[in-house]
């Protein structure tokens, strides 16, 4: 089996109703559905049971939040690649699974493109840089869609399984510990993949977003303070690379960044 689509759900019945009418309508059906529900009481298990004959595993029993349930989904899956698309997100249009799956070839992750449902001109969102200095800016500022990410069953293998004493970056964490700190191969995918609703959880608590990646961070000391060099002083920096000397030690910057971050 070449993909697992894994989705999880709490509570959202009308979320869940979307994901579920954009996977059953994808032209390639030749792929593994796993849906983690924990426990809901809105109905949502009920229509899990209504569409259980389109499902390989589905459970709906008590969790222990959002990455407990994505470790469950991963433990449950047989695919070489694992793809998240929780309830509330859909696939962007019925061709996704078809256009993507015979690209997934080696890579530790593949990551496409997203429509932020909510933002304007959200489509025209620029091609991701994921050249070293491409992803350290992204995971510093910003992020990268876990909601079109494909990963290597093996990724989960060499970097673990999601942090489950966090409630909303555990996702960031996995990327930032396998590209920063960690040496997993990542390719962009030129393809729209999924519609992302931006008031989700981590999109609407910015504040408990800085915590926990602090807290995360902070577990690496040395990661830490080369972290918050970087995110503090970005602008001067930026400001400064048209001098080629600046731009020379600011690339050194970026090896010993990652040198010691790979010796954590």
């Amino acid at each position: 089996m070449k993909l697992s689509i894994i989705t999880i759900n709490y509570n959202n019945q009308e979320g869940l109703k979307k994901t579920i009418e954009s996977v059953v309508s994808q032209t390639m059906r030749d792929f593994e559905w796993i849906v983690i529900d924990g426990g809901s009481t809105d109905g949502g298990k009920e229509i899990i049971e209504q569409n259980k004959q389109c499902l390989d595993y589905w459970c709906s029993e008590p969790d222990k939040g959002i990455y407990h349930a994505m470790n469950k989904g991963i433990r449950a899956s047989h695919g070489d690649y694992l793809m998240f698309l929780n309830s509330g997100d859909s696939l962007y249009d019925n061709k996704v699974i078809e256009r993507v799956v015979p690209l997934l070839v080696d890579k530790d992750i593949y990551v496409g493109r997203i429509n932020s449902i909510g933002r304007e001109n959200a489509s025209k969102e620029e091609q991701a840089d994921f050249s070293s200095e491409g992803i350290l800016r992204k995971l510093t500022f910003t992020w990268l869609p876990h909601q079109a990410s494909f990963f290597k069953r093996t990724f989960f293998d060499t970097y673990g399984l999601y942090r489950e004493d966090k409630k909303i970056v555990s996702d960031w964490w996995a990327f930032y510990k396998s590209l920063v700190m960690g040496n997993a191969t990542i390719q962009s995918l030129p393809l729209m993949i999924s519609n992302y609703d931006i008031e989700g959880v981590s999109a609407t608590q910015r504040s408990l977003v800085i915590q926990e990646q602090d807290n995360l961070l902070k577990e690496h000391p040395s990661i830490y303070v080369y972290y918050h060099f970087y995110r503090d002083n970005l602008d001067i920096v930026t400001a400064l690379q048209s001098n080629r000397v600046i731009f020379l030690l600011f690339r050194a910057y970026y090896y010993f960044y990652r040198l010691f971050s790979r010796k954590e």
